[in-house]
């Protein structure tokens, strides 16, 4: 409040010095027209006669004013007189008057110049603008203290009793807040009767809390021996999948992070999976059924992040009408492991490491699908190796692997980390690349993959043998949304492609238009 209010006071007091500023240097103005105006007659006397004695003497005369710091007299062929400071300022402008013959009126005879004294203007605004300033600071000094006051009396002090009442309020003997006097009904008595209700539902939750501790306990002396002594991981929820219990084969099972999530309420249970939604699916079944729901998750969360446990859950009702999820945990990472083994295995090519045919055309298909959904545009390349054959003659089979692994990287070197690459059979590979820009993408592409393949290869016997590529390029959505039709037609593009000597691409719309 203090720094406003200051900055405030430099605001005003900076506005009232240009006021009267203004003030000052259009009184001068006027000021100094008046007096040119009282010695124009004596003036233009001295210059119809050219007499400097006597626009000497005016000039002395003038210059004796405070207001004056210059006079210059003109006669219509030379100065007369060039006295005191008459430099041009453009805050104080000189007050120039032509000066007419005292015989003849539309004779002009010369002028009379007039330079206001910038300096004693400045001093009497300064003195005018410290006097109303120093009034203005000291009404707003008092009016200042004045709210300050006011502030306390009527805020400041009320809170700090409220902060007195809330550092000595106590759980286990709670006393209600009293309401100030005066403020019985504004905002501050509602503050305080606020916060009598809070502190009041505080010490409900605390009770709350204890009582439920108890009920921990009780359950814990139960279970204790069977959860501390069992190898495989034990939990108990509520229908909700909020934690009860959980023992410690189960904690070091999810990882101490994941464990404080959920016991703090921080995190639901089933945000302890990567494929949260199926958990929380298996959790809400299991809680209204009476059948074992097995599933698998995947860790997401702490050190053992990406192991997968398989979790058996089962409801229990006891006698008492609690209900409960008991929830059984095994460690099946090793398994998963294998089974994503034997899945790469099957999709994959042994050789090249791209997918086989198989799992080729379902990624395909269902990117086709996508694509087709959302009206973006996808290109299906046949590629099919040029002197391939000879090499393979000529070298050996480990030759013809060698470069069907030097293929494929060259292909992955120029296509993105989403694009399918399909090794389709033999020396023939399929891709499918999603492109914004359509054919004008897909060409340069292609352009880019026979260029890869200039770069001779180098045999593990260090001989070197050149391969090129015939590349065949069909469109979807132009050609068709089918895949078995879009192999087709890239397969015909690829054979003329070939039948023009190779090492080309060719789209299927040009040879359909041929």
């Amino acid at each position: 409040m203090l720094v406003t209010s200051a900055l405030v006071a430099c605001l005003i007091g900076f506005i009232t010095f240009q006021r009267i500023y203004h003030d000052e240097v259009q009184a001068s103005t006027q000021a100094v027209r008046q007096l040119a105006a009282t010695v124009k007659n004596t003036v233009s006397i001295a210059a119809y006669l050219q007499d400097q004695q006597l626009a000497r003497e005016v000039a002395d005369g003038l210059l004796g004013n405070d207001i004056v710091q210059g006079v210059a007299v003109h006669s219509d062929n030379r100065l007369l007189v060039d006295a005191g400071v008459t430099e041009w300022d453009a805050d104080y402008q000189a007050e120039c008057l032509s000066l007419s013959s005292p015989f003849v009126v539309e004779e002009r005879v010369g002028s009379l110049c007039l330079y206001p004294s910038r300096s004693y203007f400045e001093q009497r605004a300064t003195q005018r603008a410290r006097s109303q300033i120093s009034v203005m600071l000291e009404f707003g000094v008092v009016l200042m203290l004045l709210l300050m006051t006011v502030m306390h009396r009527l805020f400041s002090q009320p809170i700090k009793l409220l902060s007195r009442h809330l550092h000595s309020f106590t759980l286990n003997n709670p006393q209600p807040l009293v309401v100030p006097k005066f403020h019985q009904g504004d905002e501050i008595g509602a503050l305080f009767e606020d916060s009598n209700k809070l502190l009041g539902s505080v010490a409900e939750a605390f009770k709350r809390e204890r009582a439920l501790r108890q009920e921990m306990e009780q359950l814990e002396n139960q279970f204790r021996h069977i959860f501390e002594q069992a190898s495989s991981g034990i939990a108990i929820l509520d229908l909700q999948g909020a934690p009860k219990v959980l023992n410690p084969s189960f904690e070091s099972m999810i990882g101490a992070e994941a464990v404080a999530g959920i016991c703090a309420g921080t995190m639901a249970f089933e945000e302890l999976a990567v494929n949260r939604d199926e958990l929380a699916r298996a959790v809400v079944h299991a809680a209204h059924t009476r059948d074992v729901v097995n599933t698998d998750i995947e860790l997401a969360l702490g050190p053992r992040q990406g192991a997968w446990v398989h979790l058996a859950m089962s409801r229990v009702d006891e006698a008492d009408g609690d209900c409960y999820l008991e929830v059984l945990s095994y460690d099946v990472s090793e398994r998963r492991e294998r089974e994503a083994q034997f899945r790469l295995e099957a999709e994959h090519d042994p050789l090249t490491g791209v997918l086989n045919r198989r799992a080729g055309v379902r990624r395909i298909e269902t990117l086709l699908q996508d694509i087709q959904a959302t009206g973006r545009q996808c290109a299906i390349f046949m590629l099919d190796l040029d002197r391939f054959k000879p090499l393979n003659d000529a070298f050996g089979h480990d030759a013809g692997d060698h470069a069907l692994v030097w293929v494929v990287e060259r292909l992955r070197k120029v296509t993105r980390g989403g694009d399918i690459i399909v090794r389709w059979g033999g020396d023939e590979f399929l891709l499918a690349v999603e492109l914004p820009h359509g054919m004008e993408d897909a060409d340069q592409l292609a352009g880019r993959i026979l260029q890869s393949f200039e770069q001779p290869l180098t045999l593990a016997d260090g001989q070197r043998a050149s391969l090129g590529a015939s590349i065949g390029i069909a469109m979807s959505p132009q050609h068709g949304s089918e895949l078995p039709m879009l192999i087709q037609y890239a397969d015909q593009a690829m054979y003329a492609a070939k039948i023009a000597q190779g090492n080309q691409r060719c789209f299927f719309q040009l040879v359909a238009d041929n």
